[in-house]
């Protein structure tokens, strides 16, 4: 089974968040049928966070096997923040009343909720930036859900959403 990584650099403004969407909204449609609402609002969340709290360059990157996007993330390049973001992907962060009506906070909150908690950020090797990301549905087919082989993208094996 084919696997790739589809990378789109994005513009290092807030046009950024538009850019990412419309790239993910032409990589779904084309391979799955999945729930493209719930993946866009995730993805605009990142992507938002990344611009408003990181700095440039972002990068769109989406983990392909056999042909379905399985993961999304957003690359900045800013690698500090790491801890905070993982806290607020961690379903032991639930907010209390006041946080659900604060003016912002709940971006993090989002993305886990709309990916069922198939959500992580990670430091890239070189040091000198971070991903966040959330896995995508993936696309049952004629032969079934799309299983993910062990290798080069098997770590993602335990975010993957079968539908």
């Amino acid at each position: 089974m084919s696997q790739y990584l589809h990378v789109t650099p994005l513009p290092p403004t807030g046009a950024a968040v538009g850019r990412a969407r419309a790239v993910l909204r032409e990589v779904l449609l084309e391979a799955t049928p999945g729930d493209l609402y719930d993946a866009e609002l995730a993805l605009a969340e990142i992507a938002g966070n990344a611009v408003r709290h990181a700095c440039p360059p972002y990068v769109l990157r989406m983990v392909m096997v056999g042909g379905h996007p399985v993961w999304c993330e957003v690359v900045d390049g800013r690698p500090a923040g790491l801890a905070t973001i993982l806290d607020g992907l961690s379903p032991a962060d639930a907010p209390g009343c006041d946080e659900l009506f604060a003016d912002g906070g709940r971006g993090l909150l989002l993305v886990r909720e709309l990916s069922d908690g198939c959500c992580g950020a990670y430091a890239l090797r070189s040091g000198r930036a971070k991903a966040v990301g959330f896995a995508l549905p993936v696309a049952v087919g004629a032969h079934g859900p799309v299983r993910l082989p062990p290798g080069r993208f098997g770590w993602l094996a335990h975010f993957a959403v079968m539908s």
